[in-house]
């Protein structure tokens, strides 16, 4: 190399290194910029914004809206479907961003210091102008991928970090807003979007920002407002498929709000833009639904016309769904109902479509009182829709109801019939059991005959099947390497065909392949099971070919096997037509509010059955049916009718009285109160008063609904008083009186508690404690790692309470009958199983720490429980069900109370943030949510910090000492002398009890002097309380959430709680549960009905908080909506944060 070639290799390299320097993200100068820039949109960002076009096409593809409700008007990733494409596309813009970014600052210009636009250009953070994009379109693939919450996070960085483009911190926001919507956090995102303003929209944000709105307020079932935000959607938006989905869920806006001739218009201009086929065939049969009566028969010859098309075979339940729209808009019912059932038979999909078909059809005889024939609709349907449709609890509690109905029904038929048949001569009986045997053989050829026709339709899906496979092939060519296979489209359909073609359209869920699902056969023991005829002799095989035949539908036998001939047959016969009937008639009057059924089948009742002692209840429903009504004439008939035919009756007593219907309206208005006051007295510990109460109530109202629960308090009473077989002899009774009570489970329960742990065993708490060791073992198999690891500390770790006592001093059986009456009284009985063995009692069910903590804290504190312990030696502590795994493989108890207070009570202590409860329905944690400022407490300062001081509250001077417990609040307790001294009951400021003769509800205390927390809430722990459910917005039924809360407080029956509506300044609505009789009471019924899946699924969508407040505090905040403050006061007085 000559020195002239060496000089320009020097040359060469030394400004390759000066430019390479120079265009270094460390150096900011106009060169680097825009290298940078150039870089960034032409390379990296390019290769991720292919990525993500490729992704959004699958996403696209993907999209399967339901059509049979308002569809999602944008398609969603989560199936991730995408997640391949937009994962390439993240790493891409990952790249940019720590390749190309420029956050030094450039050399200062002194001279333009006070030019406003070049301060702001140095005051950026970002100098690489493509960086913005690549964060947005980062977010977006995050957000198509699946991944709403990093998507979010994404966008919240945009907006605070370029806050100098307020059009790109706009289009952030409204990305922000869509992720929290798809994590249902919709409060927020409401928040967001109707806090944005419009001041720097572009058109294209404009678009964007309306149809996010418009797809919040859908999701909330907020209609009428998602309508305007639609339009201007569609009037904005430039992709055609997006345009089409914006029109149909608009028609179908329209269609909901009952602007029919709208919504015909819209269906039309979205069939004009040549939608795919699915989009033009639903909108056409929309168009059905809110057909306005014109030119009937040839709409409905179009619509056959499509039914006859090949191309339609599988949209044949919808097109006769239509023409049973069109029929049922002109009042035709009859040719309405022939078309809703050919829709139904027609389906091959057995979907959405034939769900909404079953539910029109059984809606029409359901509107007429055909309860039987609407039974089959209702229930069929049931079975096909899922949690998502909007009548989800309304068709689930029907079809139940009317299932029962049927089930009652069928009985009674079935068992008239046998015994018309057993009544028959013999030639005759015979002959009638052939006719029912020749109908069988005929609707078995029909379904035969059915069946080959599926075949036929299967050998057509399989044709269907090879085509797709060669199209599949022909597209991927010979040497090119196929797509994994749930990113290849035709792979897919050819798999949705095949399993279509074997099982039709199926549920997601578990055991989708059995019809019955609460039954698992075993196919080993299917394979291994051979047949023995060969072992068997003659008389043997006659034996079993007779069983045969009596098990065969088509066999004489059969039928012959099940008629009632003798006396004791017929009997039982009568038995169950008796309870079949009775049951039609509560069912008629307390479920479907049929009143005239309901009376008619009560006389039917009475007519057949006239020595039944549910005469007298029969009579007595109806006399309440006909006071509802306001027919006092009727009504005073049929208690006529109770004197005279059942004198002997509770109804009879009271009716006979002169003064029976002041009494009857006085019991209405006093029973609640009665039995409120009575459960105060219970959980008091003041017993005989219980027993008081409830033999007045037994005297004065004999027909009161509340019976059943004064008794069980009666019997909970004199068991708490030591009389263990009175206890066993009054549940017994209340048993037999009021088997289908809703306090008889509970009842039950409580027997089988009693009948446990009767064996006690000798010796100390701490002498037994080797012994718990073995009992306290949890799962059989553990890993080598847990034990080498040994316990550790897990605040989310579900957990056990464990009481160790010696079964010398405490009876294990009273164990578990305070420790059951202790989870009874306290709310708690449902969630919690338990156990007993060896001295030791196991409460299992608790959800975390927590949890276990705040049931410790209340075990402890209870009164029946420490009059049970009172100088007894024991031991509580909580453990976690991964810890307890531990105890007898290595470690004992001791070790575990050794880490319990070095590692978590400790902890514990100087980390107290209270209990963790869900307040707020679809949303974030409050806290998360207000970012509340720094209390300014005023008024009520000292309360709070009382409160906040001693967490558990502090004892009254009148009452013992409180158990001792380790520092720091900690559950593990170890009771030498702690409880030695006399526990008295606490004083209570009431009136002395009265004679038998009158109730002795608690005196009214005198009124407290309590702090006001900023003027306007006080904490009164024995004050009455109330659970309220603030509404704040989305699609609120209170019919659905009632029914959900109903059922939840069936659980509970002790309570007696109601659920009503009422109204709170400032909230869309407020669903009111009450009463609960104590703050504590209250707490626990919070912390069980968060977790209570159906309730949430019924007001799932609902922007929603949850909160317990004294009945004082509650007229407060119904007039002052003052909801901040008390947010605060319950925080920190009921779950003490």
């Amino acid at each position: 190399m000559n020195l002239k070639t060496r000089y320009l290799v020097i040359l060469l390299s030394a400004a390759s290194a000066l430019l390479l320097y120079g265009c270094s993200v460390k150096k900011n100068t106009g060169l680097n910029r825009a290298y940078h820039s150039v870089t960034t949109r032409y390379n990296v960002y390019f290769n991720a914004n292919e990525s993500f076009k490729r992704g959004y096409d699958r996403v696209e593809e993907d999209y399967a809206p339901n059509y049979s409700q308002i569809i999602d008007v944008y398609p969603s990733g989560k199936s991730g479907v995408a997640k391949s494409d937009m994962g390439r596309a993240v790493t891409k813009c990952e790249k940019a961003l720590k390749e190309h970014s420029i956050k030094k600052k450039p050399k200062k210009n002194m001279n333009k210091t006070r030019d406003p636009e070049y301060m702001a250009f140095y005051n950026k953070e970002e100098f690489n102008t493509m960086i913005d994009d690549v964060w947005m379109l980062m977010g977006r693939a995050k957000f198509y991928s699946g991944d709403y919450l990093a998507a979010s996070s994404i966008f919240t960085y945009v907006m605070k970090h370029f806050s100098e483009d307020p059009a790109l911190c706009a289009k952030a926001a409204i990305w922000k807003a869509r992720s929290f919507k798809e994590m249902d956090w919709l409060y927020e995102a409401d928040e967001i979007l109707s806090n944005l303003s419009d001041e720097h929209f572009t058109p294209e944000i404009n678009c964007l920002y309306s149809g996010a709105y418009a797809d919040l307020k859908i999701k909330q079932y907020e209609l009428k407002e998602a309508l305007p935000f639609l339009e201007t959607a569609i009037s904005l938006e430039k992709d055609k498929k997006q345009k089409r989905r914006f029109l149909f869920a608009a028609g179908q806006i329209c269609q909901e709000l009952g602007e029919d001739q709208k919504a015909f218009m819209l269906y039309e201009e979205l069939i004009s833009t040549n939608p795919p086929y699915e989009m033009a065939f639903n909108a056409k049969i929309r168009q059905t639904e809110v057909y306005g009566g014109q030119d009937r028969e040839k709409i409905v010859k179009s619509l056959h016309r499509m039914a006859k098309n090949d191309k339609n075979t599988d949209y044949q339940d919808q097109v006769y769904y239509a023409i049973g729209n069109i029929y049922l808009a002109d009042k035709d019912t009859v040719n309405a109902v022939e078309n809703y059932k050919l829709s139904a038979e027609k389906s091959t999909r057995h979907g959405k479509e034939k769900a909404q078909s079953l539910i029109t059809l059984g809606g029409l005889y359901y509107e007429k009182g055909d309860y039987f024939n609407a039974q089959p609709c209702y229930s069929e349907a049931a079975t096909i829709i899922d949690h998502e449709h909007r009548d989800y609890e309304k068709i689930s509690n029907l079809a139940a109801i009317l299932d029962e109905l049927a089930k009652d029904n069928e009985t009674v038929t079935l068992q008239d019939s046998l015994q018309k048949l057993a009544a028959m001569p013999k030639e005759e009986r015979v002959a009638v059991i052939k006719s029912v045997i020749k109908k069988i053989e005929e609707e078995e050829k029909a379904e035969r005959e059915r069946q080959e026709q599926e075949w036929l339709r299967n050998q057509q899906l399989d044709m269907e099947i090879e085509n797709v496979a060669i199209m599949d092939r022909r597209a991927l060519g010979g040497n090119q390497r196929a797509e994994w296979y749930f990113y290849n489209k035709s792979a897919v359909e050819k798999g949705k065909l095949e399993f279509q073609r074997k099982y039709g359209v199926r549920k997601l869920e578990d055991n989708w392949n059995r019809k019955n699902k609460t039954i698992i056969f075993s196919d080993e023991l299917a394979e291994n099971e051979e047949s023995d005829d060969d072992m068997l002799d003659d008389s043997a095989k006659a034996e079993r070919a007779l069983a045969s035949a009596e098990n065969n539908p088509k066999s004489v036998e059969y039928y012959l096997r099940q008629i009632p001939f003798t006396e004791e047959q017929k009997i039982r016969s009568d038995v169950m037509i008796a309870d079949a009937l009775f049951n039609m008639g509560v069912v008629y009057n307390e479920k479907l509010a049929d009143y005239p059924k309901a009376e008619a089948t009560f006389n039917e009742f009475a007519r057949r059955f006239p020595k039944d002692k549910r005469v007298a209840d029969g009579y007595f429903y109806c006399y309440q049916m006909f006071k509802k009504q306001k027919d006092e004439g009727t009504a005073d008939s049929y208690a006529r009718k109770l004197v005279a035919e059942c004198p002997e009756s509770n109804y009879a007593k009271i009716l006979s009285q002169p003064d029976y219907r002041l009494k009857l309206e006085r019991m209405q208005t006093e029973q609640d109160s009665i039995y409120a006051a009575t459960y105060k007295e219970f959980v008091a510990g003041n017993f005989k008063n219980v027993i008081d109460n409830v033999d007045y109530v037994e005297k004065e109202y004999p027909v009161s609904p509340l019976v059943p629960k004064f008794l069980l308090l009666k019997s909970l009473s004199v068991g708490k008083m030591g009389e263990r077989d009175s206890l066993k002899s009054s549940l017994n009774d209340l048993l037999v009186r009021y088997p289908e009570s809703d306090v008889a489970s509970m009842a039950k329960d409580v027997l089988a508690l009693m009948n446990q742990g009767q064996t006690p065993m000798a010796g100390s708490a701490a002498g037994l404690m080797s012994m718990r060791d073995e009992q306290i073992v949890g799962r059989a198999e553990i890993d080598e790692d847990a034990l080498a690891r040994g316990f550790r500390v897990s605040d989310d770790s579900p957990c056990l309470f464990c009481v160790v006592t010696n079964p010398d001093d405490v009876q294990e059986n009273v164990l578990l009958y305070e420790t059951a009456t202790y989870n009874f009284t306290k709310f708690l009985v449902k969630d919690f199983d338990l156990r007993v063995k060896n001295g030791m009692l196991t409460v299992a069910g608790l959800e975390n720490i927590e949890e276990a903590q705040w049931y410790a804290d209340g075990y402890v504190k209870d009164e029946g429980i420490k009059k049970m312990l009172n100088g007894k030696e024991y031991k509580c502590f909580v453990i976690s069900e991964e810890n307890s795994d531990l105890i007898g493989r290595g470690f004992t108890l001791e070790d575990y109370e050794c880490f319990y207070r070095d590692s978590i009570a400790s902890r514990r202590k100087s980390k107290n943030d209270g209990f963790k409860v869900e307040l707020v329905g679809d949303e974030k944690a409050v806290e998360d949510i207000t970012k509340e400022a720094k209390l300014d407490i005023k008024e009520g300062e000292d309360l709070m910090k009382a409160k906040v001081a001693a967490p558990v509250e502090k004892k009254a001077e009148t009452e013992a000492p409180a158990a001792q417990k380790p520092e720091g609040n900690v559950p593990v307790v170890k009771q030498d002398s702690a409880l030695t001294s006399e526990v008295k009951t606490p004083v209570l400021d009431q009136k002395p009890v009265a004679a038998p003769e009158k109730p002795a509800p608690p005196a009214e205390k005198p009124k407290k002097e309590l702090k006001k927390y900023k003027g306007l809430y006080t904490y009164d722990k024995d004050a009455s309380h109330k659970f309220v459910i603030l509404v704040n917005g989305g699609p609120f039924d209170f019919g659905k959430a009632k029914t959900a809360i109903d059922k939840h407080n069936a659980s509970q029956p002790l309570l007696n709680l109601s659920v009503s509506q009422a109204s709170v300044k400032g909230a869309k609505a407020a669903v009111v549960v009450g009463s609960l009789p104590s703050a504590d009471v209250a707490k626990s019924y919070l912390m069980q009905f968060v977790k209570n899946a159906e309730i949430k699924n019924a007001l799932k969508g609902v922007s929603y908080r949850n909160i317990v407040i004294s009945d004082d505090n509650l007229k407060v905040l119904q007039e002052t909506g003052n909801i901040n403050v008390y947010m605060e006061l319950l925080k920190k007085m009921y779950l003490g944060r």
